[in-house]
């Protein structure tokens, strides 16, 4: 089961506004655009290149945070998997690749408040954004890839 995690629209609305201010500020103030342009440019292409994919298979459970890293975690690795609710901002202090060291987990999150959480057999924990349309059908293709051997 592949999915695909993006950020929400209303993201994208904010960085529109914040260009508009800041052309507006610039303007006002005399300096060039691109002075207050570069940051609102630099997080649209962020906007646009990063997302959360992941892929459940027989192989195990590997995703990609694009444009970061790739992780990737074999079922022997896994003690459990489950796709859960939790609250990320105040679980991980919000979304994208966080620590938590009272959970002792890392999350990888990019909206939203639902995850597949990993328990591992080194006794780290792993938090995996998904939508929450995807979460039941998660669950069975979890159940279906651990009774394989």
């Amino acid at each position: 089961m592949r999915t695909q995690q993006r950020f929400a629209l209303v993201w994208l609305l904010v960085l529109v506004a914040i260009g508009t201010g800041s052309v507006y500020l610039s303007h006002a103030a005399g300096q060039p655009a691109y002075i207050f342009l570069l940051p609102a440019g630099l997080s649209l292409l962020l906007y646009a290149t990063f997302y959360l994919n992941l892929d459940v298979s027989a192989a195990g459970v590997e995703f990609q945070l694009t444009p970061f890293f790739r992780r990737s975690y074999p079922w022997h690795t896994i003690t459990s998997a489950e796709a859960i609710r939790y609250k990320p901002l105040l679980d991980f202090g919000g979304w994208g690749f966080r620590y938590s060291f009272t959970k002792k987990a890392w999350a990888y999150s990019i909206s939203g408040s639902w995850a597949l959480k990993l328990e591992l057999t080194s006794g780290k924990s792993v938090y995996i954004g998904i939508k929450e349309a995807d979460a039941d059908k998660l669950a069975q293709v979890i159940a279906t890839h651990k009774q394989q051997p």
